[in-house]
């Protein structure tokens, strides 16, 4: 911003502090109070003469004294507004903004984002809260891979998958180019409904987890990430953590040639609905590496999800063994090494799948659809971000062939039910 206004700025923000203190002081607010109120400016200014309006919202950011933005773990004060096609769609909100993701963060030049509002808004027609990701998808040159696997997994039916809508960035005046804007994954009304208390949890499987968060690591030694409780104290892991080393005690001893009673530890439908979206994809982390969330309550039976990750997933990248069409991705990972030995389980595999393939063959639609929506600013995106491809509707169209002959394979050797 220019030296004057600047000063005005802050000229701006000493009158804005001394007014609310005296609400405050007067009892009118309380002190959680002053973390609602809007800053003096009506609106965050927004260059886009190099990059037009593309028919998708921009979302714009300014952090304080624009501060860049360095690592996952500092949050960096700063306003956020949405614009549309000519003026703001929203007011300007306060928030904090802070890097995201592991391999996304640190090997690559187009970051995502963790955004924190101070109040619950809703966000391009998503249900109100605080907590938002903006993602790159910087790996993926249809910028749509996790987009639409999202809403193939809320069209079978799986019980919560992260909303998602595209937006263009603009960080302290810079364009950085096409993003999701998508729910984070935490418990909550909207988000995983599950009670809130010590027997109810929300984990992870996270083979790269950091050294400050609650992790367990059950007899396979396997670890187990807890998202919810947030902050689960000894009582609350070892209750989970016996539950978890009982079930892969009885996974260990499933019998092909006897009743298992497998739904006596998972919901069944649940668990082949989330395997049909990570084998269909092959989702490099869906093989019980990263990203495999879970919900159990005391009682209750393992629910499978939400499904999150697929940037890396659909073909295209440098990973032969999840390039290749053919070959059953995650039948031998883990749990679903043991599970898939009971006959009950593999029968719900076939009969899910023929179930649900003209959902799995609707996601070639669905890529057209989309492309259709955000072809202008892709091409903006890679005009900025100009070494994943020269070539949006090549490929677009090669992932659109792999899905294809990834469902035909699957077709040859999924038996009717």
């Amino acid at each position: 911003m220019s030296l004057f206004r600047e000063y005005i700025y802050d000229v701006g923000r000493i009158l804005h502090i001394f007014t609310s203190f005296a609400i405050v002081t007067a009892g009118a607010l309380t002190a959680c109070d002053l973390h609602t109120l809007h800053e003096p400016d009506s609106h965050i200014p927004l260059n886009d003469t190099e990059t037009p309006y593309a028919g998708v919202p921009r979302i714009v950011i300014e952090t304080e004294k624009h501060t860049e933005v360095l690592d996952r773990v500092n949050e960096i004060p700063a306003h956020l507004q949405i614009y549309g096609a000519s003026s703001a769609m929203t007011d300007v909100y306060p928030i904090t903004i802070r890097g995201r993701g592991n391999t996304s963060w640190e090997g690559t030049d187009k970051k995502s984002y963790k955004i924190e509002l101070t109040e619950k808004v809703s966000l391009l027609d998503m249900p109100k809260n605080r907590d938002w990701a903006l993602i790159s998808n910087f790996s993926d040159k249809t910028l749509m891979k996790n987009y639409i696997v999202y809403k193939l997994a809320r069209k079978i039916g799986l019980p919560y998958t992260p909303r998602a809508s595209f937006a263009e960035l603009y960080l302290n005046g810079e364009y950085l180019g096409l993003y999701t804007l998508t729910e984070t994954i935490k418990v909550g009304k909207n988000r995983v409904n599950i009670p809130e208390n010590d027997q109810s949890y929300l984990v992870e499987i996270d083979n790269k987890y950091r050294k400050n968060e609650i992790v367990i690591f059950s007899d396979m030694d396997m670890p187990f990430r807890i998202h919810f409780p947030k902050k689960a104290d000894k009582k609350s892991q070892v209750r989970l953590l016996k539950h978890l080393n009982d079930f892969e005690n009885y996974l260990a001893h499933i019998d092909s040639s006897k009743e298992n009673h497998v739904e006596e530890w998972i919901d069944i439908e649940n668990y082949v609905k989330h395997y049909w979206i990570q084998e269909l994809t092959k989702n490099p982390d869906g093989g019980f590496f990263s990203s495999v969330f879970f919900t159990w309550q005391e009682g209750g039976v393992i629910q499978m999800g939400p499904v999150w990750d697929f940037d890396l997933s659909l073909g295209g990248h440098t990973n032969n063994k999840v390039n290749t069409v053919d070959g059953f991705h995650i039948r031998g990972a883990y749990w679903n090494e043991y599970i898939f030995k009971d006959e009950k389980f593999g029968w719900e595999i076939n009969k899910i799948w023929h179930q649900y393939k003209k959902d799995f063959e609707s996601i070639l639609d669905s890529m057209d659809a989309c492309k259709k929506r955000i072809e202008k600013a892709a091409i903006q995106n890679f005009k900025r971000w100009p070494d994943i491809t020269d070539d949006y509707d090549k490929s677009v169209e090669e992932t659109k062939l792999w899905l294809s002959n990834r469902i035909k394979w699957l077709e040859k050797v999924v038996p009717e039910p």
